[in-house]
Order: structure tokens, then sequence, then C-alpha cells
């Protein structure tokens, strides 16, 4: 699954499928087809984020159908940001009814349980090899970098700008009570003068 001159398939699924998910990514790695799915996202990263570079630096999306990924919040915002990319979405009919939203794609029907065609892994194997597609896919990682990059150096630089906000605040603070301290002295320096009199 290293290899490089080839790119990832994203899978988007319904936690609920998540057995049979299981048994098309051990296909994908018995053929040697490089995927990434949310069980790839390290617990200390934002998790939208990551989805999003992942869709976006795919060579192709599957999206695995069934009543519980219809209704799954996530699935439907992957596979519409998958849809506005220029990605090709591969549909799998697992369970239920195709969706509207690929309704214009071919789907392959696994309702059997079973996994696709052999010529489907190899379309996918093509797909993740797509020269222009690694390229478009490349760029989009590149460009997630940069804005990485960006994020990072704003919110240093807006840390920055808040300890120096503190800062100044701590200081003003201690020139308030100094002059208390020193409006304090002179009362009772006037008191104790006005004493003497």
């Amino acid at each position: 699954m290293t290899d490089n001159r080839f790119g990832h398939i994203f899978v988007s699924y319904s936690r609920k499928d998540q057995e049979y998910v299981a048994k098309l990514l051990e296909a994908f790695d018995e053929r040697k087809i490089k995927y990434w799915s949310d069980k790839m996202v390290p617990a200390a990263d934002r998790f939208v984020r990551v989805i999003e570079r992942k869709l976006e630096t795919a060579t192709a999306v599957v999206v695995v159908m069934t009543p519980d990924s219809k209704r799954s919040q996530w699935v439907e915002t992957e596979l519409q940001y998958a849809l506005s990319l220029p990605r090709p979405v591969v549909p799998l009919l697992l369970r239920g009814k195709r969706f509207f939203i690929v309704s214009a794609r071919q789907e392959v029907d696994v309702q059997d349980g079973g996994l696709p065609p052999e010529e489907w892994f190899a379309d996918l194997r093509t797909l993740a090899a797509d020269k222009a597609a690694l390229a478009e896919a490349e760029r989009a990682a590149a460009a997630h970098e940069e804005e990485a990059r960006a994020e990072e150096e704003a919110r240093a630089e807006e840390e920055a700008r808040a300890a120096a906000v503190r800062e100044e605040e701590a200081r003003a603070a201690a020139v308030r009570e100094e002059e208390a301290r020193a409006a304090a002295v002179r009362e009772e320096e006037a008191r104790a003068a006005a004493v003497r009199e």
C-alpha cells in the first residue's frame, strides 16, 4: 500500500456497515489498491479538516450505499463534497436503493454481501494510477499544506498579539497599583503633617 505511483481511493460509508467495509478494504489490500477511510484519522487530528483534505487528494471516491449510509450526515457531506470535485465517484449498492444524488453513475450491486467483480477492482486501480488525477491530488495536497501553514502562522501571530496585550495590561495594572500606593503614602504623609500642626 505504499506505492507512490498510485493515489488513494477515499471510502465513504456508515459505521453500521463497517463489517462489509472491512472485507472491502481487505480486498483493496490484497490487490495493492491504496485507500483511505475514516478509521485512519489520528486521534489528535481535526476530523473534519482531515476528511476534507483526504477527499481533495483522492483520485476517486467509493461510496457504500445502504439505508444507514443514506441517513448518515457524514456520508452525505462527503458525497456532496466529492461530487463538487473533479473526481470519479464510484457507488457500491450494498442494501436498499441507489442514492438519487449519484443516479447518473453506474453502481455495482453487492447486495449479496459479496465483493465487486475483479474488473471493478482493476478499474479502481486504473483510476488510482491516473496521472492527471494524481497531479490534481498533489496540487490539492500542496494547497492544503500551504493553508495549514498559513493557519498555523496566523494562530501564532494571534497568540503573540494576545500575549502582548496581556503583558501591556499587566504593566498598566502594575502602574495603577504603584500610583495607588504612592497616593496612599502621600495621603498618609499629609495626615501625619496635619497631626503635627
